[in-house]
Order: C-alpha cells, then structure tokens, then sequence
C-alpha cells in the first residue's frame, strides 16, 4: 500500500528529516497498523478506506521521519492530534505532514534548528478548480503573478494559481503553532515567485499575534512534482516554510 519515493523530498532544505510516498488505498488493510508500528486513533474508528489509509501514510512519513534525525519512537508510535487536528510535536520536535490523493509526505527537526515549519502538496488545480477558487485565493498583487505566466499557456496559469494556494497552505501551517488562531487566503499575500531558484516570497496583511505583525515577510521553496511522467495532468506542487525566529527564540539560520 506504501512505496517510498525519494524524488518527493528532493530540493527540501537540507537539516529537515523528510519521506514522501505513493499511497494505493485499495491495498489498505486494518493489519497495517500494527504491521508498521503505528497506533490505530479512535478517532478513525468509523472513518472510510481512503480516509484511513491517507492517516496511516502521513504518519508512517512521520515516525520514519523522525527516525532518520535520531528520534527513537515508541512502539506503537503514535504523534496525537491537537483541538484543530494539529500533528502535537514531542518535546524538541517540530514537523509537518501532507498528503494529497497518492502521494503523502512528512518533514521533522529539532527546535534548535527551526521553531516550525509548514509542508504541502496540491495537486494541479483542473480548470474546473481553478474557476471556482480563484476568488477566494487570490488577493492584492496575486493575479499578476498569473498574468505573467499566461504566455506560457493555461496550463501554466493553473500551475502558478496551485503554487499560490498550497504556499499559503503552508504559510498557515507553519505560522500557527504561534499563533493559535485561523487566519484565511486573504491574510498572507505572495509577493513574489522565482521560478529559476524555486523559491517564493509572502506578507503578512493582518496581525495574527506579537511575533506575526501586519507586513511581517518570509520565503519559502517549492517544486513541481510529476510521479508519473507520461501523465502531464498528474502534475503536483510542493511547497515548504520554515520558521527560524519567533521573537528571541533563534534557531539555526540555515
């Protein structure tokens, strides 16, 4: 049911502990928890195939994940979820986990590296997707950023308007954990994208607490994955935010 793809991590930073897989739900099986080690949650009780084999490769991603940086884990691992279905990190352990139709994916460091991070993958947004959510993701400069790639066809728009939306994915993922609270598309705006060096840059248009002011900037990477080459359509973005400094809590500036 799980296959490791080492291709899915390629180009993340280098101090992050990362896995990626393909996911095939049909093989999913209830003896799988136990087969890998990883504690079966209530909360998956009633869940469907899918919902369950999605749950168990993220945190399969994530215990080989933190095994790669020298965590040693328990037996059954088990990473809790959190009032808002936040991965809740050992002591010294920051992390983050995706998955988007067969793929899934998991990062992890110790604190003293980064204070957090944020990790995506969308799948290329269709045409149809793309009509429906583009008024409620893109704001302020964003369209341009659309425009600027129009030459390159409509199917480069659509991958330009996936980047946007799972940078902003990641954005939330790797900004809550100090913050606590929800904030939307609207509230962190993509300033600038370097398609050459795979990187992006966002503001922050809100306040979201002491350390995440309105105008606070940051970059993030990203790269265009394709687990199946002759599949043009198959075509899935990563994206990736890392948070070293919250206040006077430094980590290592990579």
């Amino acid at each position: 049911m799980i296959t490791k793809r080492g291709d899915l991590t390629d180009g993340l930073q280098g101090f992050l502990a990362s896995v990626g897989v393909t996911i095939d739900p049909q093989l999913y099986d209830e003896h799988l928890w136990q087969k890998l080690g990883i504690c079966f949650p209530s909360s998956l009780k009633t869940a469907c195939r899918k919902r369950k084999a999605e749950y168990l490769a993220g945190r399969y991603c994530i215990r080989q994940s933190m095994e790669q940086a020298g965590f040693v884990p328990g037996s059954p691992f088990s990473i809790r979820s959190g009032k808002h279905r936040e991965p809740l990190w050992p002591e010294g352990w920051t992390g983050s986990v995706t998955h988007s139709h067969q793929l899934a994916m998991a990062a992890v460091a110790p604190r003293h590296l980064c204070r957090s991070l944020g990790l995506d993958l969308e799948k290329r947004l269709s045409e149809k997707s793309f009509a429906a959510i583009r008024h409620a993701v893109l704001f302020n400069s964003e369209p341009g950023l659309l425009e600027s790639v129009r030459g390159e066809g409509e199917s480069a728009v659509r991958s330009c308007a996936t980047l946007i939306f799972s940078a902003k994915e990641s954005i939330f993922k790797a900004i809550f954990p100090h913050v606590g609270i929800y904030f939307g598309f609207e509230d962190a705006n993509i300033t600038a994208i370097d398609w050459q060096r795979k990187t992006f840059s966002f503001r922050l248009t809100r306040t979201l607490g002491p350390d995440f002011q309105d105008g606070y900037t940051g970059d993030g990477t990203f790269r265009m994955l394709n687990p199946e080459p002759d599949d043009e359509e198959n075509l899935f973005v990563r994206t990736c935010v890392v948070i070293f400094q919250v206040g006077d809590d430094t980590g290592y500036l990579w």
